[in-house]
């Protein structure tokens, strides 16, 4: 943007940013009756969502659930069954899947 756009110009173009997650990203003592991860962004988001990774390290999820967003659409709550002494890795968004974007359009 210019430094003479407007706020709704700005907010338009502006990068979405995680304002949470949860459990936090690295945590080490995650409860293994953890039944959901949660992230929150700063602006209200798309209606699409790309939780990405994959193999043994991915959480495996909820059977029959899916990915929910917030009525607001600042928390997406992706639904899992973890299990206890594993080690989970996975991601929001990649190169070719980045449908986590502010209801503007522009991926985080």
């Amino acid at each position: 943007t210019t430094a003479d756009a407007d706020d709704d110009t700005r907010k338009r173009v502006t990068v979405p940013e995680i304002a949470s997650l949860s459990p936090e990203n690295g945590a080490s003592d995650v409860d293994p009756s953890t039944k959901e991860l949660k992230v929150t962004f700063n602006m209200p988001m798309s209606k699409g969502m790309s939780w990405t990774g994959g193999g043994p390290r991915f959480p495996k999820l909820t059977e029959g659930q899916k990915a929910t967003w917030s009525d607001d659409r600042l928390t997406c709550t992706l639904p899992v069954a973890l299990v206890a002494g594993r080690e989970y890795e996975l991601g929001l968004n990649n190169l070719s899947h980045n449908n986590f974007q502010s209801e503007w359009g522009v991926p985080i």
